[in-house]
């Protein structure tokens, strides 16, 4: 095997990999723990904690001393303080993915090899289960606890020791999970492992929603009237900690807090979590009775946090400014994004750079949110959002995030840079003004090492427009509920101007501990109109197949849609969608009907044949039921009850009767298993899918549900999730439409509707877990013959 060459273990071949010797381990400095490194052969973390040293399970990959050399050698010409090495990816799915996809770009430009940093992954029975992407792309991973993210990547005393025990020299934590926990990054300081995002006390401060919000009026950042409006101190003043008494003027402690600031404050009212997000502890009401409802809702979803209420700004739109910031105290923005398209508060479609505001405007969002992360000492990457009253023409700070967000790769690609390895060199220690992309982004010699100012040296305009659409396992036509499940195929064609990441492929899965997200696509070209055009391109070209859905027909619409094309969406747009039941495009009713019909009799004639055989064996006539012709079924679509008869013509040919009409359809299976039809001089691709609902059919990628008949007295869970609360008693009378629950479903926490009068009965307890079909509930119904 040559040198240099990884085997299936993520070892290098040969005792040294390319005839190097081993490079001693320098001295631990004076009162530090030595801690092991990557090529010194520590025992895994596994054989660690069961106290064993077998040499042949031992599984992290050796380095080439010549590999360190060469980051010994970039870092010392770039003024850094520290190589890296290696890095543990403390994250999953496609957070995962996308660093370690941009550091073996990055590798090869700078070194030459993918892998001159190594990358070592995390991974929980059930990513392994699914075949998930991070753990296949990884040099190495180590096995955790599966489960909830408590057990493994929001767990930080777990994170350390995996860190520890592994000899890595840094840890990226990606966006989620434990990335926002000021434990993590203080508990490897005091390790000595080098954390890829900011200091603790800078991630305090900010990452909490309360407190940023107190610092940013301190830094003169315009913000919405809110129950801590007029409440500042400057990071300097309380030297990183704001007082307690002073946070708790911003807070809502009660119910009756709570109601008494929404009042003052004007309804509508924004009630969140300071530790929330995701969707989670944050509720939208419109007066008192509404604040009763949600607040306990909210203290439950995020426990212990801190509430606050602010003013919902109706018509705004989601601006948001890219920072970058080194450990010398340089702070640069690398312009702004529109995130305005979301449910639930979370997005869907981002885009670059934002045209909403002035060019005065947008400049001036990013000298306050560079400021505001200068005043707190902040290194790494962050995003300031603002809120852009559009009525107002005037915008205000709504939070800021101490971490890399997922639409990140449409500012790399408006600036050309690749923020990912910005991290990895800020966490080396090298200034911002050494970093060649970033010197490109200002207009200097990309190999250059005189200094320059990044405040105030201005930078090179944006050329082009990026579009990017977030593909998840959600079900756009049913509010967007999240799915779990198989992927059986995942096919995308990237262009010059499409680029795409997905954290699984074909074979995998999303399983119910993962977040929805597995897919992010973005679109380039000279103008936003153009991106649009090549994302829906883009979109109507990809195909996922399998057990989930996706909300991939459902973007590629609303691309296209007026309010989209013209740029007159906001914030409540998608949601207005979403309440207003506006639908995907869907196949014509007459082609749903007729290829369920084809499917099901096929499938149907192929079950009864070894039957009506048996019977001619014998030397008996088989039944009339056991028929290899003639076939009836009964089909809900959209409502609609469809009866149909078929009658085989052929081994693959059908006639497909409806009412008094009838048509020939020509049905092969495919290698697949889907069928290829001819219908009317027109082919067709079909694939099925049974789910807890009925059987959804994908006709050249467009879906319907050919729905089972419903019984409204059985509630059931329509994908895997949580039961998180009961928001009725059991066995009181609830009205249609009432909301009986609450669900958590992939980190997102849904609501469930009744679906017709009665008394309600609850079959599982709060906290259950619930597989898809589940019964939740039964219903003694008012009309029982619904």
């Amino acid at each position: 095997m040559p040198a240099d060459v990884p085997n299936g273990n993520g070892l290098a071949a040969g005792p040294f990999a390319n005839g190097d010797a081993p490079v001693p381990e320098a001295p631990a400095p004076e009162g530090q723990k030595a801690r092991c490194s990557l090529h010194s052969r520590t025992p895994s973390f596994l054989d660690m904690a069961s106290g064993t040293t077998n040499p042949n399970r031992m599984g992290l990959p050796k380095r080439p001393p010549s590999l360190n050399k060469m980051v010994d050698t970039f870092v010392a010409e770039m003024g850094g303080d520290r190589p890296i090495y290696s890095v543990l990816v403390a994250n999953n799915g496609l957070a995962a993915v996308k660093f370690m996809r941009s550091i073996r770009t990055w590798a090869v430009q700078t070194f030459g090899h993918p892998r001159a940093v190594a990358m070592v992954a995390m991974a929980t029975p059930e990513d392994i289960r699914i075949n998930a992407e991070h753990v296949m792309q990884a040099d190495q991973f180590v096995e955790v606890p599966g489960g909830t993210n408590n057990n493994n990547y929001a767990n930080v005393k777990l994170i350390v020791q995996v860190a520890e025990r592994a000899g890595v020299d840094a840890v990226w934590p990606g966006w989620g999970h434990a990335s926002e926990i000021p434990d993590l990054p203080q508990s490897l300081a005091a390790k000595g492992i080098r954390f890829l995002g900011p200091p603790a006390d800078a991630m305090a401060a900010l990452g909490d929603k309360i407190g940023s919000t107190i610092l940013a009026q301190a830094a003169g950042v315009p913000t919405l009237p809110w129950s801590g409006s007029g409440v500042a101190v400057s990071f300097a003043e309380c030297n990183g900690v704001i007082p307690e008494e002073t946070y708790n003027k911003a807070c809502v402690f009660s119910l009756d807090e709570a109601i008494e600031s929404c009042q003052r404050i004007g309804y509508p009212i924004m009630l969140k979590a300071s530790w929330g997000g995701g969707g989670k502890g944050i509720r939208k009401v419109h007066n008192d009775d509404e604040v009763r409802q949600v607040f306990k809702q909210i203290q439950g979803e995020v426990p212990g946090s801190p509430i606050f209420a602010m003013k919902l700004a109706p018509q705004s739109r989601h601006l948001e400014v890219q920072l970058v910031a080194d450990r010398h105290g340089n702070v640069a923005s690398l312009f702004t994004r529109d995130c305005s398209v979301q449910r639930r508060h979370q997005k869907i479609i981002e885009e670059g750079p934002a045209l909403a505001a002035s060019q005065e405007q947008l400049r001036d969002m990013e000298r306050c949110a560079r400021a505001l992360a200068r005043s707190v000492g902040y290194q790494g990457a962050a995003t300031v959002e603002y809120l852009y009253l559009v009525d107002e023409q005037k915008y205000c700070f709504l939070e800021l995030n101490p971490r890399l967000q997922v639409e990140h790769p449409v500012t790399e690609g408006i600036t050309e840079t690749n923020i990912p390895s910005i991290q990895l060199m800020v966490g080396m220690g090298i200034p911002l003004w050494r970093m060649p992309e970033l010197r490109a982004s200002f207009d200097q010699d990309p190999k250059g090492e005189q200094y320059f100012d990044v405040e105030s040296t201005s930078q090179r305009l944006p050329q082009h427009h990026v579009v990017a659409v977030r593909i998840t396992s959600e079900n756009a036509g049913d509010g967007f509920k999240p799915t779990a499940g198989r992927v059986d195929e995942v096919v995308f064609k990237p262009s010059p101007n499409v680029w795409g990441y997905f954290s699984v492929k074909g074979g995998g899965g999303i399983h119910e501990f993962s977040d929805s997200q597995f897919g992010h696509l973005f679109a380039k070209a000279p103008t936003r109109e153009a991106a649009i055009r090549a994302m829906v391109v883009a979109l109507r070209d990809v195909r996922v197949r399998g057990e989930i859905h996706t909300i991939i027909d459902y973007a590629a619409d609303m691309l296209q849609s007026p309010e989209f094309m013209n740029n007159s969406i906001h914030t409540g747009w998608l949601d207005s969608r979403i309440a207003a039941n506006v639908r995907a495009e869907r196949p014509p009713w007459h082609l749903c009907v007729i290829g369920a019909a084809a499917v099901r009799a096929h499938e149907a004639f192929a079950c009864k044949a070894a039957e009506y055989l048996g019977f001619l064996a014998k030397g008996q006539l088989p039944p009339h039921d056991v028929s290899l012709i003639y076939f009836k079924d009964n089909m809900v679509i959209d409502d609609f009850k469809y009866s149909v008869k078929v009658i085989r013509r052929a081994p693959f040919i059908f006639n497909v009767q409806l009412n008094q009409s009838n048509v020939d359809v020509v049905a092969r299976k495919l290698g697949d298993g889907g069928f290829l039809l001819q219908v009317d001089g027109e082919s067709h691709v079909l694939h099925t899918e049974e789910e807890a609902m009925g059987t959804r059919l994908v006709i050249d990628n467009l879906s319907c549900l050919i729905a089972k008949e419903a019984d409204p007295s059985r509630l059931v869970a329509q994908s895997p999730g949580k039961l998180v609360r009961q928001l009725v008693a059991n066995g009181e009378h609830v009205e249609q439409g009432q909301r009986f629950a609450v669900v958590e479903v992939m980190k997102m926490m849904m609501d469930l509707l009744c679906p017709a009068a009665g008394v309600i009965n609850f079959e599982v307890n709060e906290g259950a877990a619930l597989a898809a079909g589940e019964l939740i509930a039964r219903m003694q119904l008012d009309d029982p013959t619904q």
